[in-house]
């Protein structure tokens, strides 16, 4: 039997709305880059064990929000349920810790939703390494305080 619906908790993103969602996106990457942010793109999965050491394995995101499989040669791997793990892994891999500080990037990441409603969403994230929260949050708020006008 061929299967014609797409999985519970999901949906389809037609031509007639997806420009809705890339105004969005694009409205969020120029107010992000607008104060330095630059974005950064993260495989969709990465090993199991990136999130369940640095998320915890008994931690909800582990234990709920996971969808982990086994790939081609045996190795466990897991669709990213979120991002911090992955861009941190990233900023080690690559040696970003040996450019200037602070380091200003975002991205985007699938969640997952055990609460009713759609299982999969996109959020878009805004992260900086070695500052202090109550440094960036004031720059944080009037970020989001310019993007949500852009986008009423």
């Amino acid at each position: 039997m061929i299967i014609t619906t797409s999985p519970k908790g999901t949906e389809d993103l037609l031509p007639a709305d997806s420009y809705r969602w890339q105004y969005l996106e694009r409205v969020f990457k120029e107010t992000a880059e607008l104060y330095n942010y630059k974005e950064v793109r993260v495989p969709t999965f990465e090993h199991t064990e990136l999130f369940e050491r640095g998320v915890g394995d008994t931690t909800d995101v582990v234990e709920k929000q996971m969808y982990t499989f086994n790939d081609k040669g045996g190795r466990s791997v897991t669709l990213r349920p979120e991002g911090t793990a992955s861009v941190a892994r990233s900023f080690i891999q690559n040696s970003l810790y040996a450019l200037p500080m602070p380091m200003k990037m975002f991205y985007n990441v699938l969640r997952t939703s055990r609460r009713g409603g759609y299982a999969n969403s996109t959020s878009s994230v805004l992260k900086r390494s070695e500052q202090k929260a109550r440094q960036w949050m004031p720059r944080c708020f009037r970020l989001l305080s310019r993007f949500s006008a852009r986008w009423a």
